[in-house]
């Protein structure tokens, strides 16, 4: 039993020993190998999380730039369709009054040639008359034969 009990204390104490020597060379590197890996996959998750909001702030600010840019653009357009409608107005404001007055001048101008030819005309139709009576005067006729010499000076002038 002696022979038992001392294979049996070897076998315990090369188990005691493997054990100690597997733990100093075995376990205790690869618990810090898996430590370290772990660790390192840690760091990596912290910074792509890191990296995805700072991407994520970004693309906010790049949103917001995007919508200002856009609230400018929209801003200018219609700044720049104010002045236009401003233009368009000034320039049929000033087509009015420029036809207005080219109206008024023709009107004028019209009114002043309708005044020339009548004043023609009455001293046209005087000669006339005056012709006429001169005529009658001389001849010293009849009612019908004044008639007459009346009708024949028109027509002489183109009057009738």
């Amino acid at each position: 039993m002696v022979e038992l009990n001392a294979g049996f204390l070897f076998t315990i104490g090369n188990i005691l020993i493997l054990y100690f020597l597997l733990k100093k060379f075995l376990f205790k590197p690869v618990t810090e190998f898996m430590e370290n890996r772990t660790n390192s996959i840690k760091e990596q998750i912290d910074n792509a999380e890191n990296k995805l909001k700072e991407a994520e702030d970004t693309k906010k600010q790049y949103e917001e730039l995007l919508k200002s840019a856009h609230a400018k653009a929209d801003e200018i357009v219609k700044a720049a369709k104010d002045r236009a409608n401003k233009e368009y107005e000034n320039i049929i404001s000033q087509a009015h009054s420029d036809a207005q007055a080219i109206t008024d001048r023709a009107n004028h101008s019209i009114e002043l040639e309708r005044q020339r030819v009548m004043k023609e005309l009455r001293n046209e139709i005087s000669s006339l008359a005056f012709s006429a009576a001169s005529k009658l005067i001389q001849k010293n006729m009849d009612t019908d034969e004044n008639r007459k010499v009346v009708e024949n000076f028109l027509n002489e002038k183109g009057v009738a």
